[in-house]
Protein backbone atom coordinates (compact mmCIF):
# COMPACT_ATOMS: atom_id res chain seq x y z
CA UNK A 1 0.00 0.00 0.00
CA UNK A 2 1.71 3.21 -1.35
CA UNK A 3 1.80 5.64 1.77
CA UNK A 4 0.71 9.20 1.34
CA UNK A 5 3.44 11.76 0.98
CA UNK A 6 4.31 13.53 4.60
CA UNK A 7 4.31 17.53 3.74
CA UNK A 8 7.44 18.76 5.19
CA UNK A 9 6.90 21.46 7.90
CA UNK A 10 8.46 25.06 8.48
CA UNK A 11 10.73 24.68 11.25
CA UNK A 12 11.67 28.48 10.58
CA UNK A 13 12.17 31.04 8.10
CA UNK A 14 14.29 34.46 7.39
CA UNK A 15 16.09 36.90 5.15
CA UNK A 16 18.87 36.38 2.52
CA UNK A 17 20.72 37.80 -0.14
CA UNK A 18 22.30 36.74 -3.54
CA UNK A 19 26.21 38.21 -3.59
CA UNK A 20 28.62 38.02 -6.31
CA UNK A 21 27.30 34.97 -7.75
CA UNK A 22 23.72 34.21 -8.57
CA UNK A 23 23.76 30.85 -7.04
CA UNK A 24 25.16 32.28 -3.73
CA UNK A 25 23.27 33.43 -0.46
CA UNK A 26 24.21 35.01 2.63
CA UNK A 27 22.00 34.41 5.68
CA UNK A 28 21.96 33.47 9.32
CA UNK A 29 23.12 30.38 10.70
CA UNK A 30 20.13 30.23 13.00
CA UNK A 31 17.89 30.57 10.64
CA UNK A 32 18.69 27.38 8.33
CA UNK A 33 20.06 25.20 11.47
CA UNK A 34 19.04 21.73 11.80
CA UNK A 35 17.01 22.26 8.54
CA UNK A 36 16.29 19.05 6.38
CA UNK A 37 15.59 21.02 3.29
CA UNK A 38 16.06 24.67 2.93
CA UNK A 39 13.96 26.70 0.09
CA UNK A 40 15.07 29.91 -1.35
CA UNK A 41 11.41 32.11 -2.45
CA UNK A 42 12.69 34.29 -5.14
CA UNK A 43 10.40 37.96 -5.91
CA UNK A 44 9.71 36.47 -9.39
CA UNK A 45 7.65 33.13 -7.89
CA UNK A 46 10.49 30.64 -8.35
CA UNK A 47 11.59 28.44 -5.51
CA UNK A 48 14.89 27.12 -5.55
CA UNK A 49 16.68 24.38 -3.12
CA UNK A 50 20.12 25.30 -1.55
CA UNK A 51 22.46 23.72 0.95
CA UNK A 52 25.23 25.37 3.32
CA UNK A 53 28.19 25.30 2.26
CA UNK A 54 29.70 27.34 4.51
CA UNK A 55 29.09 28.18 8.47
CA UNK A 56 30.48 30.30 11.31
CA UNK A 57 28.67 29.27 14.25
CA UNK A 58 29.69 31.83 16.64
CA UNK A 59 29.20 34.98 14.35
CA UNK A 60 25.73 33.19 13.11
CA UNK A 61 26.23 33.36 9.58
CA UNK A 62 25.64 30.76 6.69
CA UNK A 63 26.57 30.54 3.09
CA UNK A 64 23.99 28.72 0.82
CA UNK A 65 24.39 27.03 -2.29
CA UNK A 66 21.27 26.86 -4.75
CA UNK A 67 20.68 23.93 -7.15
CA UNK A 68 20.50 26.08 -10.10
CA UNK A 69 20.84 30.25 -10.69
CA UNK A 70 17.40 31.95 -10.47
CA UNK A 71 16.38 33.48 -14.16
CA UNK A 72 16.22 37.17 -12.89
CA UNK A 73 18.69 40.15 -13.43
CA UNK A 74 20.26 40.42 -9.94
CA UNK A 75 21.94 43.18 -8.96
CA UNK A 76 25.77 43.38 -7.46
CA UNK A 77 26.08 44.03 -4.19
CA UNK A 78 29.16 45.20 -2.36
CA UNK A 79 30.09 44.18 1.30
CA UNK A 80 31.67 47.34 2.72
CA UNK A 81 34.09 47.75 5.70
CA UNK A 82 32.20 47.24 8.73
CA UNK A 83 35.31 48.79 10.66
CA UNK A 84 34.75 52.36 8.48
CA UNK A 85 30.96 52.62 10.20
CA UNK A 86 30.02 55.29 12.80
CA UNK A 87 27.96 55.52 15.55
CA UNK A 88 24.83 57.30 14.28
CA UNK A 89 24.87 56.53 10.54
CA UNK A 90 21.97 56.22 8.63
CA UNK A 91 21.09 52.13 7.74
CA UNK A 92 18.42 49.86 6.63
CA UNK A 93 17.84 46.97 5.55
CA UNK A 94 14.81 44.68 3.09
CA UNK A 95 13.55 41.70 4.20
CA UNK A 96 10.69 39.47 4.79
CA UNK A 97 9.32 40.05 8.38
CA UNK A 98 6.58 37.65 9.75
CA UNK A 99 6.22 36.38 5.99
CA UNK A 100 2.97 34.48 6.78
CA UNK A 101 1.12 37.29 8.35
CA UNK A 102 2.74 40.48 6.72
CA UNK A 103 3.30 39.00 3.16
CA UNK A 104 6.06 37.35 1.27
CA UNK A 105 6.76 40.71 -0.57
CA UNK A 106 10.46 42.37 0.81
CA UNK A 107 9.98 45.01 3.42
CA UNK A 108 12.03 47.82 4.32
CA UNK A 109 12.81 49.62 7.38
CA UNK A 110 15.88 52.01 8.55
CA UNK A 111 17.24 53.33 11.30
CA UNK A 112 20.96 54.09 13.11
CA UNK A 113 23.35 52.55 14.08
CA UNK A 114 22.92 53.25 18.01
CA UNK A 115 26.54 51.28 19.03
CA UNK A 116 29.47 49.89 17.84
CA UNK A 117 29.00 46.96 19.73
CA UNK A 118 26.56 44.17 20.51
CA UNK A 119 25.41 42.59 23.80
CA UNK A 120 28.08 42.88 26.60
CA UNK A 121 30.09 45.04 24.46
CA UNK A 122 30.18 42.39 21.84
CA UNK A 123 32.81 43.45 19.17
CA UNK A 124 31.62 41.27 16.39
CA UNK A 125 28.06 43.49 16.28
CA UNK A 126 26.37 46.74 15.74
CA UNK A 127 23.59 47.87 17.68
CA UNK A 128 20.91 49.57 15.47
CA UNK A 129 17.60 50.87 15.59
CA UNK A 130 16.42 49.09 12.19
CA UNK A 131 13.24 46.98 13.44
CA UNK A 132 13.95 43.45 13.51
CA UNK A 133 11.45 41.15 13.37
CA UNK A 134 10.94 37.47 13.57
CA UNK A 135 12.05 36.67 9.78
CA UNK A 136 14.57 39.99 9.66
CA UNK A 137 17.32 37.70 10.04
CA UNK A 138 19.96 36.86 8.08
CA UNK A 139 19.23 40.14 5.71
CA UNK A 140 21.55 43.04 4.65
CA UNK A 141 22.19 46.15 6.15
CA UNK A 142 22.93 48.76 3.98
CA UNK A 143 24.90 52.04 4.39
CA UNK A 144 23.80 54.98 2.51
CA UNK A 145 26.28 54.03 -0.14
CA UNK A 146 24.56 51.08 -1.10
CA UNK A 147 27.28 48.78 0.47
CA UNK A 148 26.11 45.91 3.01
CA UNK A 149 28.16 46.93 6.21
CA UNK A 150 25.90 44.12 8.41
CA UNK A 151 23.59 41.10 8.66
CA UNK A 152 20.25 41.92 10.72
CA UNK A 153 20.47 38.97 13.31
CA UNK A 154 18.27 39.71 16.34
CA UNK A 155 16.39 41.42 18.77
CA UNK A 156 17.11 41.89 22.35
CA UNK A 157 14.03 39.48 24.11
CA UNK A 158 11.60 40.38 27.12
CA UNK A 159 13.18 36.94 28.12
CA UNK A 160 16.45 38.55 28.65
CA UNK A 161 15.33 41.64 29.59
CA UNK A 162 13.86 40.39 33.54
CA UNK A 163 16.87 41.20 35.45
CA UNK A 164 16.63 44.67 34.15
CA UNK A 165 12.65 44.80 35.26
CA UNK A 166 11.66 46.29 31.72
CA UNK A 167 11.33 45.48 28.20
CA UNK A 168 13.70 46.98 25.91
CA UNK A 169 12.77 49.12 23.17
CA UNK A 170 13.76 48.75 19.70
CA UNK A 171 17.41 47.14 20.68
CA UNK A 172 18.62 44.76 17.66
CA UNK A 173 22.41 43.72 16.48
CA UNK A 174 23.11 42.99 13.46
CA UNK A 175 26.82 40.80 12.73
CA UNK A 176 29.39 43.08 10.76
CA UNK A 177 30.31 43.07 7.29
CA UNK A 178 34.11 41.75 8.19
CA UNK A 179 33.09 38.77 9.86
CA UNK A 180 30.72 38.01 7.01
CA UNK A 181 34.02 38.01 4.68
CA UNK A 182 36.27 35.78 6.58
CA UNK A 183 33.24 32.95 5.61
CA UNK A 184 33.64 34.20 2.25
CA UNK A 185 37.20 33.94 2.18
CA UNK A 186 36.51 30.05 1.95
CA UNK A 187 34.93 29.92 -0.92
CA UNK A 188 37.65 31.84 -3.38
CA UNK A 189 34.66 32.31 -6.49
CA UNK A 190 32.74 34.73 -3.65
CA UNK A 191 35.50 37.50 -3.37
CA UNK A 192 35.88 37.98 -7.06
CA UNK A 193 32.71 40.69 -6.78
CA UNK A 194 34.08 44.39 -6.46
CA UNK A 195 31.17 46.27 -7.62
CA UNK A 196 28.56 48.15 -5.74
CA UNK A 197 25.98 50.93 -6.39
CA UNK A 198 25.79 54.39 -5.09
CA UNK A 199 22.89 54.90 -3.19
CA UNK A 200 22.17 58.49 -2.89
CA UNK A 201 23.84 60.50 -5.60
CA UNK A 202 22.23 63.46 -7.67
CA UNK A 203 20.96 61.41 -10.13
CA UNK A 204 17.56 60.65 -10.15
CA UNK A 205 18.15 57.34 -11.91
CA UNK A 206 20.00 55.89 -8.93
CA UNK A 207 17.65 57.49 -5.64
CA UNK A 208 16.98 55.40 -3.27
CA UNK A 209 13.61 54.26 -3.89
CA UNK A 210 15.22 52.92 -7.59
CA UNK A 211 18.02 51.04 -5.64
CA UNK A 212 15.64 49.37 -3.38
CA UNK A 213 13.78 48.45 -6.36
CA UNK A 214 16.72 47.38 -7.99
CA UNK A 215 18.55 45.50 -5.08
CA UNK A 216 15.08 43.47 -3.82
CA UNK A 217 15.34 41.05 -6.78
CA UNK A 218 18.70 40.18 -4.23
CA UNK A 219 16.32 39.64 -1.45
CA UNK A 220 15.29 36.20 -0.63
CA UNK A 221 12.81 35.17 1.41
CA UNK A 222 14.37 31.45 2.86
CA UNK A 223 12.32 28.43 4.43
CA UNK A 224 13.92 25.75 6.64
CA UNK A 225 12.25 22.79 6.66
CA UNK A 226 12.37 19.64 8.69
Amino acid sequence: VQQPAVKQQVVSGGTGFLFSSRDYIITNWHVVKGAGSILAKFTNGETVEAKVVAKDVRSDIAILKLEKAPPLSATQIKLGDSSQARMGEKIFTIGYPASKIMGEKPKYSEGVINAMTGLKDDPAFFQVSVPVQPGNSGGPLFNERGEVIGITTASLSSLAMDAMGAIAQNVNYAIKSSFVKNLLSTIPELMLSNTGIVVVPNEPEKSLPNFIEQVSKNIILIEAKE
